[in-house]
């Protein structure tokens, strides 16, 4: 199984820090079986006018990764992505791009007891866009297959 991820925002904040506000953060994961495959899975991570840390990107994000691979005998959950519909995620892009072509991509879900399982783990995965900081977006993830790309 393969995995992209865009990531586009837009706000401000003082990193490291709970102050900041961003107008809107979002996140869009796609899944596919492998270079052939035409059929894409889309799920959305979204967070719209955000006060404190929860989400953040500084002044604007706009970037998307290639696909990358997913170790499915490690990554059990990525063989059907659609149960993850529902779930409360943080999903960080770190490295500033472009002055960096790569970044490293952290997806947690968390339970309704509050307890983290961080479900992908990559570092240095090539990325096409802008970011001029680290991004963060906090939500739930939706369904997002009848949507348009906006990358």
């Amino acid at each position: 199984m393969q995995m992209k991820i865009g990531c586009i925002g837009a706000g401000i904040g003082i990193p490291r820090t709970p102050i900041g506000v961003s107008a809107m953060n979002m996140v869009k994961m796609f899944f596919r079986h492998g270079p052939t495959d035409k059929k894409e899975i889309c799920l959305n991570v979204n967070d719209h006018l955000c006060f404190g840390g929860k989400s953040g990107a500084f002044l604007f994000t706009g970037i998307q990764t290639e696909y990358f691979q997913l170790n499915l005998k490690k990554d059990t959950w990525a063989t059907a992505p659609y149960h993850l519909v529902g779930k409360k995620a943080i999903v960080e892009m770190v490295a500033v791009v472009p002055i960096n072509l790569k970044v490293d991509i952290l997806v947690t879900t968390i339970d309704r007891y509050g307890d983290k399982t961080v479900i992908v783990d990559k570092i240095g995965i090539p990325v096409k866009g802008i970011q001029c900081s680290n991004s963060k977006v906090t939500g739930i993830i939706e369904d997002g297959s009848n949507t348009l790309e906006y990358l």
